[in-house]
């Protein structure tokens, strides 16, 4: 014999059934009583209490169910009190999406129940809502182990500046956040330098088996400041040279492992990138910009 609810819980139920029902308009009252596993006697008497109540005694809520299917109009008052706004539900689905990115791909049973939360609150926003993390959590991993056992990383990367996405073959050193964004440093192999990738614009990162050589011997002591003046093509300068730090109001300070490295990128940008500082590099570039020049006497 079913337990009888207390008022507690009765008043509870009724509170619960104003949305389902403006959720499942027309809802038989067989199914409706089965849904809330109670008689059909107990949801009729929960009815007729609700058909009862309003915002005022003048205003009640619109309620048929004499022919055996529920219709439900006129109890906005009584539905925001078990339902959730679009702003709730929208924060919900996000924060959803987020918990089944960290859960492991081994608890299966954990991913279906997410799903079956989403369902459930979220039907309607369901294709309108979705969030993915900036950054992978397989990219963080993999850029994790890289670090901690010296590994090369085999990346895809998506450059701003040239909007391509490319394979690069990289050697971690650490990982940084700079103004807000997560960036690795590594060693290049297609640049020959030091570069700062920012983490999510590495679409794909694969542990390649061969140990990172060149990091071994390179530490962070080793990477030389320079200042430079921008004169043009920002956004290709900032992306080229990765940290990028403002020095003065005209220059700027950027980190770099390899002179030559940076000797091409300033004669390649055209008159864009001045080196100020150290005074030794900025008088080899002009040494070698006289001399590309003197080629084309």
């Amino acid at each position: 014999m079913a337990r009888k609810a207390n008022p507690v819980e009765k008043a509870a139920r009724l509170l619960d059934l104003v949305p389902f029902i403006y959720s499942h308009q027309g809802i038989s009252v067989t199914d409706l009583a089965a849904e809330f596993s109670i008689k059909t006697e107990e949801l009729l008497a929960d009815l007729n209490a609700l058909w009862m109540c309003g915002e005022t005694r003048f205003d009640l809520i619109e309620l048929e169910f004499e022919s055996g299917f529920v219709y439900i109009r006129n109890a906005e008052a009584l539905n925001i009190v078990r339902s959730l706004s679009v702003q709730e539900v929208t924060a919900i689905l996000f924060g959803l999406d987020l918990l089944k990115e960290s859960v492991p791909a081994e608890r299966a049973d954990l991913q279906a129940d997410i799903e079956t939360i989403k369902r459930v609150i979220g039907t309607p926003f369901a294709r309108l809502v979705a969030s993915e993390p900036m950054i992978s959590g397989d990219v963080i991993s993999a850029v994790d182990e890289a670090l901690k056992n010296r590994q090369k990383l085999q990346i895809t990367y998506h450059s701003v500046a040239d909007d391509l996405t490319n394979e690069r073959v990289i050697h971690p050193i650490e990982k940084r956040v700079e103004n807000g964004v997560e960036l690795l440093l590594a060693f290049c192999e297609k640049a020959d330098a030091v570069r700062s990738f920012r983490l999510d614009r590495i679409r794909d990162a694969q542990i390649s088996q061969v140990a990172a050589s060149q990091p071994g011997q390179l530490h962070v002591s080793d990477i030389e400041q320079v200042t430079i003046a921008i004169h043009g093509d920002v956004r290709r300068v900032f992306e080229t040279f990765g940290r990028v730090s403002p020095a003065s109001r005209d220059t700027y300070t950027v980190e770099i492992y390899n002179q030559s490295w940076l000797i091409r990128e300033v004669l390649a940008s055209g008159g864009a990138v001045e080196v100020v500082a150290p005074f030794g590099l900025r008088a080899e570039i002009v040494r070698q910009a006289a001399l590309v020049a003197a080629q084309y006497r």
